[in-house]
């Protein structure tokens, strides 16, 4: 497994790449990519809609530290004190695959995996919220006695247990091999189309999904100036508000809430900044 000390070599690069190509949707796969979001930045990633999807949870990027967390992406050029504690950490070892969900998830984006529906009802997208008790108690009421150990699908990231995942079937189940889909042959492609064939019905899916990054980020956009013309709006009272407002967890809660909770800390602060400023100069 490639820890972060090689995935340095090409994150960044792609990062840059995708940076001065100026990219209006990213769409990642698996933990291969999970630092390039960290090395694309913030700012970069609210000019762009990002996606990420996973084809094997099984595969996390679980890599052992060197000298502690902060230090270990400290290494790779990223900030450890900032990033370990709420993205990385993972029983203390770097969980890349955890760490990209979050952030596409923090940015507004979709995680998806290779089958299911995009409510993740079935599939792989069901399995993977799943958590290790009900993988055990489903081979339990199967087996008709205590299974011993099971395979749990999300490898007890309990991240996809939380996390909206939706499911794109990609077209490898027994039914859409090329010997049952008369619809692939040339001749055929037409009528295939006509009657809804199923590959065709999973491409929709991901274009639905690419047109669903676009308007996110129009309301990314819009929503900005909502919480600006929000926080102008309370004028005088907007300190009390501040005390009191109070978003969910910052990984799970609304993230709308967490930007206007950001914008009136820093509105609050200018202003503390400035009353300390008056006090000074009545005292000189």
């Amino acid at each position: 497994m490639a820890g972060p000390q090689t995935l340095r070599g090409y994150g960044p690069a792609m990062a840059s790449y995708i940076a001065q190509t100026r990219f209006d949707i990213v769409h990642l796969h698996d933990y291969h990519v999970g630092l390039v979001p960290f090395y694309l930045g913030d700012d970069a990633l609210h000019k762009m809609s990002v996606h990420f999807t996973i084809h094997n949870a099984t595969y996390q990027g679980i890599t052992p530290l060197r000298g502690g967390g902060y230090n270990t992406l400290d290494d790779i050029n990223l900030p450890g004190e900032r990033l370990f504690h709420k993205y990385f950490d993972f029983f203390d070892r770097l969980n890349l695959m955890k760490a990209c969900m979050l952030k596409v998830h923090e940015m507004g984006g979709k995680i998806t995996t290779v089958s299911g529906d995009l409510a993740g009802t079935w599939g792989y997208a069901a399995e993977l919220h799943e958590s290790a008790a009900q993988v055990w108690t489903r081979a339990y009421q199967q087996k008709h006695a205590p299974p011993g150990e099971v395979f749990v699908p999300n490898r007890f990231l309990d991240v996809l247990e939380k996390l909206p995942i939706a499911g794109i079937t990609n077209g490898m189940s027994d039914s859409n091999r090329p010997e049952h889909l008369p619809e692939l042959t040339a001749a055929l492609v037409r009528t295939a189309m006509a009657i809804n064939a199923s590959w065709e019905y999973s491409a929709r899916q991901y274009i639905d999904m690419y047109c669903y990054g676009l308007l996110a980020k129009q309301w990314y956009k819009a929503r900005q100036k909502l919480i600006a013309h929000f926080t102008q709006a309370l004028a005088h009272e907007r300190e009390l508000f501040a005390t009191f407002f109070r978003p969910g967890q910052q990984e799970y809660g609304d993230r709308l809430d967490w930007e206007l909770k950001t914008a009136l800390d820093k509105t609050v602060d200018c202003a503390s900044e400035q009353g300390e400023f008056h006090e000074l100069r009545d005292v000189y």
